[in-house]
């Protein structure tokens, strides 16, 4: 697996990392934020294993601020070519 982070003024977009599951229950855990995203709410240990899979592949990465290396979201990332 390859290491990526792309910049802006803003904004990392990382690989995950295991200990991300603390600020990914802090979004998955709202209902209303799930009504953008698949899935069901979820608790401290959906997150513990959605961060610690996310961590092993190149599919999703980590979109964190900058400024206080918080991460607020996920995005999927698919190679055309490979589906």
């Amino acid at each position: 697996m390859s290491m990526i982070h792309l910049n802006s003024e803003r904004l990392l977009i990382r690989n995950f990392q295991s200990d991300d599951w603390k600020d990914l229950h802090d979004y998955l855990s709202i209902e209303e934020v799930l009504k953008y995203e698949p899935g069901k709410v979820s608790n401290d240990e959906d997150c513990k294993q959605m961060a610690s899979e996310r961590s092993q592949s190149n599919i999703f990465m980590a979109v964190v601020l900058r400024e206080s290396n918080k991460m607020i979201g996920h995005i999927g990332v698919v190679n055309k070519s490979a589906v």
